[in-house]
């Protein structure tokens, strides 16, 4: 064995986004001088800087070199031990390979975000929010759904309670809110709450876990505005209508049937058995509501752009489908800088990022976009600026919602 390399720790703690520097101890075992080339391998061998790539050593010395290791901050960066190799390369004899091994461990990224996609919904009694849940972590998302109104005036259901989110992705889940008394006052009146998503482990929630979302609930009253003009109006025109039939139009329509009685010939009554009508159809198809056709569909494109780079996501209408747009949303929560662009189908939406520091874009359509078999929706994002200290990638993303519907 012409050399060996040894890494300083056996093991260490990788936390995405910040660099970890290890040391490799490499020392030259034969009596003459020889070059060695270090090259990264193992899982961890994309986040891998050697400094210097490149040594000579006399024979018996040895000399310690940076391994210098940064795991991306994203979703892909999968938690958990993985193995930092380096090939010891004899430039004389490069058949005769050293590999030096350790285990780095990397650290569970926990960064979730709940939005309400209704702000706000006026009711009497009963109004139905959606949340969305994105987990941008690197581990499964097991939340545990709450609602908060210190006032007591609301109860609230999730349908279903408690969700499940893979690293990257987002879900939605439907939030009924119902009145605890009826509202009688002219003026409606708001109430806040508060839609709160809490990690659970064992059935028990992880303490500083949880993440939340406003939104307002505007009661209206029970009684309509304008009771009693409504009323009295409504009076009026049935009285007007009830003396208009018996003063004028009953009266004309039996002075009409006698003219036209009057007027007719005089008819033989036929011999002979009477034949029978013909049959009237009955019934009719029933009427369906094209909103509700089809299941329920959310997409979310997320960002993963770094600065002066750009990124694309897109989803593909599948074969045999199409797919009805009601609604997207398009959030930069970190304060990024550049530009995003959504093309849904051949239609094309852009938004500077800076003005949706805080801001969600929530555009709605009275009549969906239609997409057909094979048509595409495409989310660009132009990362001029990181927003978050410490992340390498720009995290606006977009949710698509409508329904995904059978040809």
């Amino acid at each position: 064995m012409p050399a060996q390399g040894q890494f300083n720790l056996d093991n260490a703690e990788l936390e995405p986004g910040e660099p970890l520097r290890l040391a490799l101890l490499v020392q030259n075992l034969g009596t003459g001088t020889e070059s060695y080339a270090l090259t990264p391998t193992g899982m961890a061998a994309a986040w891998t800087t050697i400094r210097p790539a490149y040594i000579t050593l006399f024979g018996g010395s040895n000399e310690s070199v940076d391994i210098d290791v940064r795991a991306p901050r994203l979703a892909t960066t999968t938690a958990g031990p993985l193995t930092l190799g380096v090939r010891i390369v004899p430039q004389g004899t490069p058949d005769e390979v050293v590999e030096a091994e350790t285990t780095v461990h990397v650290a569970e990224i926990v960064d979730r975000r709940l939005t309400v996609l209704q702000p706000a919904i006026r009711a009497r009694r009963r109004a139905r929010f959606e949340v969305m849940i994105e987990n941008l972590g690197n581990t499964q998302a097991s939340c545990r759904m709450s609602l908060i109104e210190p006032t007591g005036r609301l109860t609230g259901k999730f349908d279903p309670p408690s969700v499940g989110v893979p690293s990257g992705g987002s879900t939605l889940t439907r939030l009924t809110v119902t009145t605890r008394r009826m509202h009688w006052d002219r003026q409606s009146h708001s109430i806040p709450f508060i839609a709160e998503a809490e990690q659970s482990s064992g059935g028990n929630a992880v303490s500083g876990s949880a993440v939340s979302g406003g939104a307002t609930l505007v009661q209206a009253s029970m009684v309509p505005d304008r009771l009693g003009a409504r009323l009295i109006g409504a009076a009026v025109g049935v009285a007007a209508l009830t003396a208009a039939w018996f003063g004028v139009v009953r009266p004309e329509i039996r002075r009409s049937a006698e003219r036209a009685v009057n007027a007719l010939p005089p008819v033989t009554a036929p011999v002979g058995p009477i034949g029978t009508g013909s049959t009237v159809p009955t019934g009719s198809a029933p009427v369906v509501d094209p909103s509700l056709v089809g299941e329920p569909f959310s997409s979310s494109l997320p960002s993963g752009a770094a600065a002066t780079q750009v990124s694309k996501q897109s989803y593909t209408v599948p074969s045999g489908k199409h797919l009805s747009v009601k609604q997207f949303v398009i959030q930069n929560p970190a304060g990024d800088q550049g530009t995003a662009s959504l093309a849904i189908g051949t239609n094309p939406f852009e938004y500077n990022l800076a003005a949706l520091d805080g801001i969600d874009a929530n555009q709605g359509f009275l009549d969906p976009l239609v997409l057909k078999a094979g048509d595409t929706i495409t989310f660009s994002v132009t990362c001029a600026a990181v927003g978050r200290a410490g992340a390498d990638t720009c995290s606006a993303s977009a949710t698509i919602i409508g329904r995904l519907v059978d040809n």
